[in-house]
Formats: structure tokens, C-alpha cells, sequence
């Protein structure tokens, strides 16, 4: 209350810096904080800085949920687009959404950002879009590699206004969201209710009857079956050990079951009004007081009213009954721990209810004067249409909820909201052919001597009714005018009309119809859920719909005490059970009637079978005088044992375990601390040491830096240096050390207890508080040992490689000395080995499995998954970022939702993703620069093979030439020699022979073309 009065700056400052939610939270809604703050420009900057860290990107994002951007100056704009943009444009080691406990919130969060900075500022609202996008696309992946076991934390988790997730993504159309089949799942489960699924019992743990029509008998050869063994075929009922789906713990809280009470109450309140309204028209119109002479139609009119009035009494009951269910909306709200909100169909039971005391008022005023005047009556009339038309769109409202309908009923609203434009590309046609035929033809014709008369005769032209006809000199022009007026509106508008109609409604029933069905289902479930959740009785005054709510309101005086509320709600509620409960035995025992009839034709059938001919006919007219009494008896039997297991399971609560639940999420905050005090050891161990070498190299540096004396500027000068680069080179850097290692130090690290579960009494305080001396001087080189150094950013990876292998080395030098070095050595055995080798000799000896196992599943969901290193690594620096400072009550389930190498999967998916778009762009350039060369290709492959072609022609004419010449030579050489003689046609014929002999060689590719010398 202190705070209420003295709420500044200063301190809203100080939650942000200590991630003091539940206070920020409460503060906020309850406007502890003024509205102003969030206007100023400290607390704008205070938000952005903290996003620049990194860190508390949920608590911010749930802050500015109820930020002013229209007073944000354009740098700070900027800066919050550019920390969003991180998200989507960030690797998975340096993204500040693996930080974060609910991926799935912060991006339906951040895009809700985005959408009221591109409704503010026009010049951010491409890129906004473009933004949100692009996060719906990354959640989309995220959703596909959650686990299914926690998809209902992720949506169900609520923001700083107490909305789900789920609520946000329906609010908001975030479409990609809720088109997993995950997300249909997660909605069944909850329209159907948990406890429904854990429900195993059956109508045959109790029916004789039903046993008796299922059962299947087989002939046992050479003995008979007597009556009592058929009929007593080892039936024992058995309703203690099971739980039934009508049992009052299940039926209480099905959203199903609720549904059905409203849309049963929604029909049959339409189906009444309906007929009062056709008591009206029947009682008033006109036609009835037509044939009644003019002195006796008062008289038949007051008699009409006198009839109408107990309708118009009941009319008003009825339309006060939905007014009293939304004001128990309001009584609700006012003493609830919890808020409803006002969704459609409470507004529509207040305008429907509002509007019939409207109609039923001013009938209950009619007067023979107004019934016989026919415009006031009109008047009344359309007033009664109206409503009408409002009772039935209540109960199609209720249809939404329905898939089938539902999406047919949406895709119809789609296509009339795309209809708009073009009914007004329609109406401008018309309108201008309008004028066009009215100055042609309007002296002429009638029907074109005004402008409605054209444009009403032009629609029916484009309907298909016109005529040629009265047009005289006019016949031609009009003939042409009117073919063309058919071409355009019928054939062209109407059939583009009807193809975009088409288009609408495919593309609506898979996308708009199916998100639209998922959000009014969604919404429905939210408005019971959240008033189920009440634990003081008040969920009492809404889940009953109009007019059961009426007997609701008279625990309206109980809504003062909770104490008195929830008395008062639990004998109302059982009450409530008992009056459904007749119904529910009236339908059993009629379905126990109906097989009445076939169990008396069956058991005849299988007497015959079961025995021999004598023993049937001694047995079956035993069966036939007395069978229909014993299936009376069983029908009564089985009515007994239903009334029975209605009795059972009252505990208006959940059906599993709640204390081991309580007593899991106990010794998880406990072990998750110690874990988490462990893994900041580890890390102050670390440091510790490096700054103490770095100290030493700044000594070093400093005194080889200059040989005279340094005055006391320079060293200052010099050391903050140093420090500035120190700080840039850790915030790129980071330490990994192995599970196995964390879980060994843990073992070593844990306070004895005196029992065998982390809630026994662990014996107070450690032996010591000084690290050192918990874990050891030799176990803490072991650790040391253990942890590598890595960078975010590869140049400094490589740049600081040597310098980690320095502090290594000197650190494993350190203890070299101290201790034994054969010691020492086995110490420094592989972290995996050595670790599990610990684990499985020394902790399991008084550690019970259990704890260790807790431990191990929550270290396994800060690993990465990599491929360079078998044993499993975890970056300690990343994983304090994203774990709670300590935990409790309030965040211990939010370590569940924590899932880094979901989160690495999700973003290189999404990041791949992208790629592929840019790969397909290129490829498909690609492929029309490569059917362009393959037709260059062709085409010198066409120029090649004739340039070859002609080359051998040539090469051929040139070897003729050549051979011819040296023939001759030959020839002239044999002249001169007296003892040859040959003449020049021997010759010539010689040489056409060897040309010959040369050719058919070439054919066979074993003759060389090139001529020899």
C-alpha cells in the first residue's frame, strides 16, 4: 500500500533493473505507476538499453504492451525495430530469443509491437509488415519442433494483461500461429476437457442388458447350457474403479458439455420468439379485418390484443432473462479473482435482449388505431423483422463454433467483404450506361425516362430479361446499345464475378474459414475456462445459459463473502447436477427400452444354439413366458447402478495426483538453485583467475611499454584501456563445460539431507562457504581444465585462441606444482569418462536417482547440438542469461519451456528457409541463362560439324592433287627408263585404284588423312 502513494520513476527503474515482475505486473494494471511514466523519455531509454543487453526481453516486451509510441522519437523507433529485427536476423548463439522462457510469446508480443508502430508512424509500416512476417514464419518453425507435452504451457501462458497466448494470436490474426495440427489438438483437449481423457469407464462395467445383447457364446460339444449360465455369464458390475464422462468431476467442466446446454437454450429461445412473432402476424394482419364490417373491427382488434398479451408477456421474460445473464457477467467480474471478457455473444444477448423489450413493449401498446393504420402498422412490423433476424443471427453465433458450418459461414462473410469492390465497379458501369440509354431513349420509352427506371431496366437486361420491343426509329441503335450492355454486364462482369467467387471460396475455406472456426472455438472455450478457474464458487453465476442463468441470480446475495459464495455454489451446483441428471436417466433407461426387444430375439437364437433340440424345446417357452420380466428386472438393475455412478466423484476438482504434483515442483526449485548457485561458481572460478593474469599481463605491458617513468595519467590512462578492451572481448565471449562435469560438481556442492528427497531437511548451511574448500583445490583444476573458452564471433575466436591455451596451460602448471604429477595426470582424465565414471561410484552411493535424473533433464535443455564434438557441452554464459536469478513458485514450470536446441533448430530452419527462397530466384535466372547457351551450344555444334564436313571435302581434293602429282612423276621417271614402259592411262587407272583401296580404309577409320611425304 506504501507504494500506491509514493509510485516514481525511480522506483519503476529499479523493478525493470531487478526483474521484479509479479510488482511491475500488478503495478501497471492497477495503474499504480502513472500513465505518464511510460511517456518519458528516462523510462524509454531504461527499456531500450535493457534491450540492448539482451536480457529481459519478455519483461520489456510485457511493458510496452501499454506504451504511448505516438510521443517515441524516431531514433527510439529505430532502435526498438532493430532489436526485433535481431530475432529474425541473428544466429542461434547470439539471438535474444533464446534467452527468453517462452519463444512463442515473445514473438506474438513482439509482432503486436509492430503492428501499433506501423499504425503510428505510415513510414515504418512496410517494414513493420514485412517484420511480423517474418516472426510468424520463425514461430511456425518453433512450433514444429516443440514437444507436444508442452504446447499448452507455450499457449496457455499469459501475458502482463492475463492473456493467453492463444489470445493474442486470435486478437491479433497472427494466422501462421494456429495452423499446426498441434494447435487443433491442444483446442480439442481443452473443448473437451482433461478429465474427459482420463475417463475409462464403460456402459458395460455396469449394463446387464448391454452385456447381454454384445455377448458372443460358443457351443461347448456334448453338455447344455441352462438358462442361469447364459444369463449369468460371470457379470459383476464394477463403478468404483472407474470414471465415467456424466459423472459430476468430469461433466462440471467440459466445455462440450457446457456448449450443448447453450446452443440447446439458443434454439429453443429462437424457436419461441419465432412463434410469438408469428402469433403476431397471424393475430394483426391485415387480411384478417379486410372481410370485418367497418363498426365491429375494433371490437376484432381488442379482442386480437387480448389474445396476444400472455405472448407479450412471456416475450418480455424471456428478453429480461438475457439481460440477467450478462449483468451475472458483471457480478462476476466485480467479486472474482478473475475477468471475463464481454466476447461476441454476450454483446449479441445484450442487443437481442435490449432489442425484443424494444418489440414486445411496443406491441404490448398496440391500440385498434394503430393496427388499422397501415403505415404506423408497417412501422411495428419491420421493427418485429428486425428482431427476428437478431434471434436468429444469436443462435447462428453459436454455430461458429461448429467446423463445418462454421467455415462455410465465414468463407460467405469473406466473399460479401470482396464483393464490395466489385459491386462498386458494378454500380459505375450501370450508372454510366444509365445516363447513356435515359438521354438516348427517354422520350422514346417509359422504362428509360429517368435514371432509376435505366438502371433498373439495365440490371434486368444483365439478368436476361430484356426486350426489343417500342423502340419504332430508335429499333437499330437501341439493338446495338443493348448487345453490348449484355456482352459487358452479363457475359464479361458477371462470369469475371463469378471466377473471382470461386477463387475467393477456395482460397477462404482452407485459410480464412479454418482460423476463423479455431479463434470462435477458441474464444467460446476462454470464456469458461477463465471463470472455471475461480476457486471461490463464483463460476456458478456464468456457466449457465439464458434462462437457467435466472435461478443462477439468486446466488447473486452469497457474491459478497467468498466464504458464503462458495457454500452457497456448491449446494447450487450439485442441485443443478441432480435437475440434468433426470434427463440423462431418461435417455438411459429409453436406450435400455430399445434393447429390450432385441436381447428377448437373440436370447431365443441362442438357446437354440446352446443345447440339443429336447433341451431347446424344454427351455426356450420358459424363456418366452418369463424373459420379458428378467429384462424389466435388468433394466431396472442397470438404472440403479447409473443413478449409482452419478453419485460418484463430487471432488469439483482435478482427478490426478495434486500433492506429488506439489511435491515434483517442490524438489525442482530446490535442486534447480543449488544447479544454478553450482553453475555461478564455476563461472566466478573462472574469472577469478583470468583477471588475475590479466592484471599480471597489464603489469608486465606497462613496464615494457616505455623505459622512463610513467606518471600516474598514463598508467590510469593505460589500464582503462585495457579494461574497455577486456569488456568488448567478454561480450563476445563465452565458457562451455561439459553436463557430466556441472552434475559432478553439483554431487560435491549438494548439502547433505536428512531424508531421500530434496524437500527433507537439508541440514543447514554447507560445511564451509569458501568454494575452494567445497569443492577442492584439485577438483577445481579439474574443472578448470574442463572449461573451454568460445566466441560468437570467429576473428576473435582465432585472435584469443592462444591466450585461452595460456590461461589453460598456466592454470594446469599451477597445480602441477602443488600436487603429485602422476596425481594430477589421472585427474585430467576426458570430462566425459571421468565425470559419468564419478557420478555412478560416488553420488548414486547417497544421492537417490531421482535428484540426479531432475538434474540431468534440466542442464540437457541448455545444450547445443553439434556436430564437431561428441560429448555434450553447455555455454554457461547463455544459460544464466536465460535461467531465472533464483527460482520459485512463480517461474519454477518456465524451465520446462526453456529449449535451446529447439530454438537452434527453429532458427536454422527458418534461416535455410530464406536461402532456399534466394536459391530458387537465382536458379530460375539460372535456368534461362542456360537454355540460352544450350541453344548457342547447338547452334556451334550445327557450324562445327559443317566447317568439318567442308574441311574434309578439301582435304580430299588436296590428297587427289597430291597423289595425281606424284603419279606423274612416276610416270615421267618409268618414260625416261627404257625398261619401263608404261603409258599414261596405266597410270591414271593405277592411281584410281589406290584412291579407291584409301577411302574404303577411311571408312573403317584406319587411314590418317594428312597425305605422306
Amino acid at each position: 500500500m506504501h507504494y500506491m502513494h509514493d509510485a516514481g520513476i525511480d522506483l519503476m527503474i529499479f523493478a525493470l533493473r531487478n526483474n521484479n515482475e509479479v510488482f511491475l505486473k500488478y503495478s501497471l494494471n492497477e495503474e499504480i505507476f502513472k500513465i505518464e511514466y511510460l511517456r518519458s523519455d528516462q523510462i524509454i531509454e531504461e527499456f531500450l538499453d535493457i534491450l540492448q543487453s539482451d536480457s529481459k526481453t519478455e519483461l520489456v516486451f510485457n511493458c510496452l504492451i501499454y506504451a504511448d509510441y505516438s510521443v517515441w522519437k524516431p531514433n527510439q523507433i529505430e532502435r526498438i525495430n532493430d532489436a526485433i529485427a535481431e530475432i529474425v536476423e541473428s544466429g542461434h548463439e547470439s539471438n535474444r530469443i533464446m534467452y527468453c522462457y517462452n519463444s512463442i510469446l515473445t514473438i506474438c508480443l513482439a509482432c503486436e509491437i509492430l503492428t501499433r508502430i506501423g499504425v503510428q508512424f505510415k513510414e515504418y509500416q512496410q517494414n513493420s509488415k514485412s517484420c511480423i512476417e517474418d516472426l510468424l514464419t520463425l514461430g511456425d518453425k518453433l512450433l514444429d519442433n516443440l514437444e507436444d507435452d508442452y504446447i499448452d504451457k507455450f499457449f496457455l501462458d499469459l501475458d502482463f494483461q492475463d492473456r493467453t497466448v492463444l489470445r493474442i494470436v486470435t486478437e491479433n490474426d497472427f494466422s501462421p500461429l494456429l495452423s499446426s495440427e498441434k494447435i487443433n489438438i491442444l483446442i480439442e483437449e481443452m473443448w473437451i476437457g482433461k478429465a474427459t481423457y482420463e475417463c475409462d469407464g464403460k456402459i458395460s462395467d455396469f449394463s446387464l442388458l448391454y452385456n447381454l445383447y454384445k455377448m458372443k457364446l460358443n457351443k461347448i460339444k456334448g453338455k447344455n447350457i441352462s438358462l442361469k449360465e447364459i444369463l449369468y455369464t460371470n457379470f459383476k458390475p464394477n463403478i468404483k474403479d472407474e470414471i465415467y464422462w456424466f459423472q459430476y468431476s468430469v461433466r462440471h467442466t467440459s466445455i462440450q458439455n457446457i456448449f450443448l446446454k447453450e446452443i440447446i437454450s439458443a434454439a429453443l429461445i429462437a424457436i419461441v420468439f419465432q412463434y410469438f412473432n408469428f402469433q403476431y402476424l397471424w393475430l394483426f394482419g391485415m387480411s384478417n379485418f379486410n372481410e370485418v364490417p367497418a363498426e365491429e373491427r375494433i371490437n376484432a382488434v381488442n379482442k386480437n390484443i387480448a389474445t396476444y398479451e400472455p405472448y407479450n408477456l412471456a416475450g418480455n421474460l424471456f428478453s429480461i432473462a438475457l439481460i440477467i445473464g450478462a449483468c451475472l457477467k458483471i457480478v462476476f467480474n466485480t467479486f472474482s479473482s478473475v475477468s471475463l471478457p464481454f466476447d461476441k455473444w454476450t454483446n449479441f444477448d445484450i442487443v437481442t435482449s435490449l432489442m425484443n423489450i424494444i418489440a414486445f413493449n411496443l406491441t404490448g401498446q398496440l391500440t385498434p388505431e394503430i393496427i388499422l393504420d397501415p403505415v404506423r402498422k408497417q412501422r411495428i412490423d419491420i421493427m418485429i423483422v428486425f428482431v427476428i433476424i437478431l434471434q436468429w443471427g444469436r443462435l447462428f453465433s453459436y454455430l461458429l463454433v461448429v467446423r463445418s458450418i462454421s467455415k462455410l459461414i465465414l468463407t460467405l462473410i469473406t466473399i460479401l467483404q470482396n464483393a464490395l469492390n466489385f459491386i462498386l465497379i458494378m454500380l459505375s458501369y450501370l450508372l454510366i450506361m444509365s445516363t447513356l440509354f435515359t438521354v438516348l431513349y427517354q422520350e422514346v420509352v417509359p422504362r428509360y425516362s429517368g435514371i432509376i427506371l435505366s438502371l433498373r431496366t439495365l440490371f434486368d437486361a444483365a439478368m436476361g430479361a430484356y426486350s426489343y420491343d417500342g423502340m419504332d426509329a430508335q429499333f437499330m441503335s437501341h439493338s446495338v446499345l443493348i448487345v453490348v450492355h449484355i456482352f459487358l454486364g452479363n457475359v464479361f462482369l458477371l462470369n469475371y464475378y463469378i471466377a473471382l467467387l470461386s477463387a475467393i471460396f477456395e482460397e477462404g475455406t482452407e485459410t480464412t474459414g479454418e482460423f476463423g472456426y479455431l479463434t470462435s472455438k477458441y474464444q467460446f472455450i476462454e470464456r469458461y475456462q477463465v471463470a472455471l478457474r475461480d476457486q471461490d464458487g463464483y463460476s456458478e453465476l456464468v456457466i449457465y445459459p439464458p434462462p437457467l442463468s435466472c435461478f443462477a441470480a439468486f446466488l447473486t446475495p452469497f457474491a459478497l463473502k467468498k466464504k458464503w459464495m462458495l457454500k452457497a455454489s456448491k449446494i447450487f451446483s450439485k442441485m443443478a447436477f441432480w435437475t440434468e441428471n433426470i434427463i440423462y436417466i431418461m435417455l438411459f433407461m429409453l436406450y435400455s427400452l430399445m434393447l429390450i426387444p432385441l436381447v428377448y430375439v437373440k436370447m431365443v437364437f441362442n438357446l437354440m444354439k446352446m443345447g440339443s433340440i429336447l433341451h431347446a424345446i424344454m427351455i426356450i417357452p420358459l424363456w418366452l413366458m418369463f424373459g420379458i420380466f428378467y429384462l424389466f428386472y435388468a433394466l431396472f438393475h442397470d438404472t440403479q447402478y447409473f443413478i449409482r455412478c452419478l453419485a460418484l466423484n463430487f471432488d469439483n476438482g482435478p482427478l490426478l495426483n495434486e500433492q506429488e504434483e506439489i511435491d515434483i515442483k517442490q524438489d525442482k526449485i530446490i535442486l534447480y538453485n543449488e544447479v544454478i548457485d553450482v553453475v555461478k561458481c564455476i563461472q566466478h572460478l573462472y574469472k577469478e583467475h583470468k583477471i588475475k593474469r590479466q592484471k599480471r599481463k597489464n603489469r608486465n605491458s606497462l613496464l615494457k611499454r616505455s623505459t622512463k617513468k610513467l606518471n600516474e595519467m598514463d598508467i590510469k590512462r593505460f589500464i582503462q584501456e585495457k579494461e574497455a578492451e577486456q569488456k568488448k572481448i567478454e561480450n563476445e565471449e563465452g565458457f562451455t563445460i561439459s553436463k557430466e562435469l556441472i552434475i559432478e560438481a553439483w554431487c560435491k556442492f549438494r548439502p547433505e539431507s536428512t531424508g531421500n528427497t530434496p524437500r527433507a531437511e537439508r541440514k543447514i548451511g554447507y560445511q564451509s562457504k569458501d568454494i575452494h574448500e567445497i569443492f577442492g583445490d584439485l577438483f577445481v583444476a579439474k574443472l578448470m581444465a574442463g572449461i573451454k573458452v568460445r566466441h560468437y564471433n570467429q576473428k576473435i575466436q582465432q585472435e584469443n585462441e592462444k591466450e585461452y591455451k595460456a590461461i589453460k596451460n598456466e592454470l594446469v602448471s599451477a597445480f602441477e606444482k602443488k600436487f603429485n604429477k602422476d596425481l594430477f595426470e589421472k585427474q585430467r582424465m576426458s570430462s566425459d569418462d571421468e565425470s559419468k565414471r564419478s557420478i555412478e561410484e560416488e553420488p548414486k552411493q547417497y544421492i537417490p536417482e531421482t535428484e540426479i535424473q531432475l538434474i540431468d533433464d534440466m542442464l540437457e535443455r541448455f545444450i547445443f547440438v553439434s556436430q564437431k564434438s561428441s560429448v555434450e557441452q553447455l555455454d554457461i554464459k547463455l544459460a544464466l542469461k536465460a535461467i531465472p536469478s533464483r527460482i520459485n513458485e512463480h517461474n519454477v514450470d518456465r524451465m520446462d519451456m526453456i529449449d535451446f536446441n529447439v530454438i537452434q533448430k527453429s532458427l536454422i530452419a527458418f534461416q535455410n528457409d530464406d536461402q532456399d527462397e534466394l536459391f530458387n530466384y537465382y536458379d530460375k535466372r539460372n535456368k534461362i541463362r542456360v537454355s540460352k547457351l544450350n541453344k548457342k551450344s547447338q547452334e556451334t555444334t550445327d557450324q562445327t560439324g559443317d566447317l568439318k564436313d567442308l574441311s574434309s571435302n578439301v582435304l580430299g581434293s588436296v590428297n587427289k592433287i597430291i597423289g595425281l602429282g606424284e603419279y606423274l612423276q612416276r610416270g615421267n621417271i618409268q618414260a625416261d627408263n627404257p625398261k619401263i614402259k608404261l603409258n599414261n592411262n596405266e597410270i591414271a587407272n593405277n592411281y584410281n585404284r589406290k584412291l579407291r583401296r584409301q577411302n574404303t580404309q577411311d571408312k573403317k577409320g584406319k587411314v590418317n588423312f594428312m597425305p605422306q611425304n
